[in-house]
């Protein structure tokens, strides 16, 4: 993990905005995988927070999965 996802792992609960930009990706993209269900998020009334831990696992979990099946032909 680079020295950046180390720092934000321990900081809590993140918005959309540092979300995207800790994985490099744009807010629209982050608000689709959340939309497919892609990323675990926390609903507080109206506005999303993420557990960046928690959401780096998921996209390894994702990211293994995807690989196995194309190492297996699938």
């Amino acid at each position: 993990m680079s020295k950046l996802k180390e720092n934000y792992a321990d900081e809590g609960l993140l918005n959309t905005i540092e979300m995207s930009q800790l994985l490099g990706i744009s807010k629209r993209t982050l608000l689709e995988w959340v939309e497919q269900r892609a990323v675990p998020v926390l609903r507080i009334n109206k506005t999303i927070r993420f557990q960046s831990a928690k959401v780096f696992e998921a996209i390894n979990i994702k990211q293994s999965t995807k690989h196995r099946k194309i190492k297996n032909g699938k």
